[in-house]
């Protein structure tokens, strides 16, 4: 009787200790904060801007020229000024690259 109560014990803390793995196991890690998951979701608020404002074709067009029609660098540089100039609008974040470029090549 002795061994049988000692078995039922030693199965039942054995199917314990597999619950506790399996929800162990089961629970998603939190992923930590990085300074460049801060930078996109900064991003992400102003890109909500970006399409409530229009940027005249003129202004777009220019930056294009200037940039040898590189949109990549044209859209890196714009999200570069507006991040760092959060209460610019989005036609004087591309007044100030487009200056910004003008002056640097003189």
């Amino acid at each position: 009787m002795l061994e049988m109560l000692i078995w039922t014990v030693a199965i039942a803390f054995a199917f314990s200790c597999l619950v506790v793995v399996f929800l162990i196991a089961s629970i998603k890690p939190q992923p930590r904060s990085h300074p460049q998951r801060r930078t996109i979701r900064r991003l992400t608020s102003y890109q909500k801007r970006l399409f409530n404002e229009r940027v005249t074709k003129q202004l777009a067009g220019e930056l294009l020229q200037l940039l040898n029609h590189d949109q990549t660098a044209a859209t890196n540089l714009i999200n570069q000024t507006i991040l760092a100039n959060p209460d610019k609008s989005l036609n004087q974040c591309f007044e100030k690259v487009i200056y910004e470029i003008q002056r640097s090549r003189g």
